[in-house]
């Protein structure tokens, strides 16, 4: 198992979550616009 850690093509997804949800952790420039007030700014 620690065979596939060490292979840099086989990552167990250290951050699937900006890549696979980006919804559930949107990123800092792909924000849903929460405030359109604040980006007028």
């Amino acid at each position: 198992m620690k065979r596939e850690e060490s292979q840099p093509g086989v990552h167990p997804d250290p951050e699937p979550d900006e890549q696979s949800d980006p919804a559930k952790k949107p990123a800092p420039t792909q924000h849903p616009d929460p405030d359109p007030e604040e980006d007028n700014e």
